[in-house]
């Protein structure tokens, strides 16, 4: 198998000063999930070196356990940390286990206000010996949108194996997803209490519906029955997570990267059969996807007269629009294009505004490039305006064959 991942042995994460609580980073994030031989080993000046175990927090530990604590995401490694405690606490808490302890009638005349009434700071864990150097033996870092590449990507052999001269990936990529925003947190959590993980509302089978791909899906949408003969029909359109590197690099998203496979499908449905409503079938579909290709002309500020300068902006604008158009990452809140949403050129005029140096456009014209079933269409529509449908998404890509992406001259 393949994972998207960077090796790192032996990094010196510093000297431990003696000192509860002490943090250290790592230098590369996001951090995988450790594997047995990847860990902290801590070596005491004149002594052997330890190694240490990583919990997810310190509730459990004493002070005498080499524990620690690792964030994946911010590669920030912890130690121990002394808890000043009210005394009352720690009096009751040892007085209650001496309790649960005892199997017979209490014989002590120790009460709780008479047990370590001055005793008032907890060590969680130990702490490394002053001067002791602090290393981590091995962890791989990694993961992102960026690894989900599509078929026939991976073809190169980072290690020798008996008998194998080639490889490539027969299916894309999945699962690869970047680490939610505390803006996107604050929006999820109120869903998650409102849906108890039962399907009964649309938002429900939305939200469900990616919870169900475990990050394999970035957008879900649930339509309405369009016919008496669909009652009891809930129909979702799925748009599963991809790579979106290309989208910097001027290239865009191809839609058949957007194709749902059949694994995805069946795990969705099998996920929400599990908490709809009784009578309901859930069907999963793809949207319609509908390029649009821009052509236009820009006029820059007169102190941007440097062929350099304006080249890159022009590679701005066409970043702009792929990102811009897009169904991950497109529509004015940057969170995918929204279903059904028209696109006219008085939207490409204002993002063009947006960008320093630009001081006006020419005609904006916008080409339409639908999927007949064997192949792309590019067309000119009659209005300025492109409609996908109540079903549709709006993408753009480039493409030399299909003439797909995007022209902007300069005037």
């Amino acid at each position: 198998y393949a994972t998207q991942s960077t090796l790192i042995r032996d990094e010196i994460l510093g000297e431990s000063t003696g000192q509860p609580s002490q943090t250290f980073k790592l230098q590369s994030t996001p951090i995988l999930p450790r594997r047995e031989n990847e860990y902290i080993l801590v070596a005491p000046p004149g002594g052997l070196p330890q190694i240490w175990q990583e919990v997810s927090d310190f509730a459990d530990s004493g002070p005498d356990d080499l524990h620690y604590t690792l964030d994946s995401i911010t590669g920030e490694i912890q130690f121990g940390p002394l808890i000043r405690e009210p005394a009352q606490i720690q009096t009751m808490t040892k007085f209650r286990s001496r309790q649960q302890s005892s199997s017979s009638a209490q014989t002590t005349t120790d009460t709780p206000l008479a047990i370590e009434r001055d005793r008032m700071e907890r060590q969680y864990g130990a702490v490394a010996a002053r001067g002791s150097v602090i290393k981590m033996v091995a962890y791989r870092t990694g993961g992102g949108q960026k690894g989900n590449v599509q078929r026939g990507t991976i073809r190169v052999l980072k290690s020798a194996v008996p008998y194998v001269a080639s490889v490539t990936n027969h299916f894309p990529s999945r699962n690869g997803t970047d680490a939610e925003s505390l803006d996107d947190a604050v929006i999820r959590v109120p869903r998650i209490l409102r849906t108890r993980d039962r399907a009964v509302t649309t938002e429900d089978f939305e939200d469900l519906a990616k919870a169900a791909g475990d990050g394999t899906i970035a957008r879900a949408r649930c339509l309405a029955a369009y016919h008496q003969d669909e009652a009891g029909v809930v129909r979702l359109l799925l748009v599963p997570q991809v790579n979106t590197e290309g989208i910097e690099r001027r290239r865009g998203i191809p839609p058949e990267w957007f194709n749902l496979s059949p694994q995805l499908v069946d795990q969705v449905i099998t996920y929400l059969d599990q908490r709809r409503l009784l009578g309901v079938e859930v069907r999963c579909n793809q949207p319609e996807y509908v390029g649009v290709t821009v052509q236009t002309e820009v006029a820059l500020e007169p102190e941007y007269n440097n062929p350099q300068v304006q080249e890159e902006i022009l590679n701005k604008l066409h970043v702009a629009l792929y990102r811009f158009l897009n169904p991950l990452t497109g529509g004015p809140e940057g969170k995918g294009w929204p279903f059904g949403r028209q696109v006219y050129s008085s939207v490409i005029v204002n993002l063009f505004q947006t960008i320093p140096g630009v001081r006006y456009l020419g005609t904006v014209q916008l080409f339409e490039l639908r999927y007949n079933g064997s192949t792309w269409e590019r067309n000119l529509p009659r209005e300025p305006v492109i409609d996908p449908g109540p079903l549709g998404l709006i993408c753009s890509w480039f493409d030399l064959q299909l003439r797909s992406g995007h022209v902007i001259n300069l005037i």
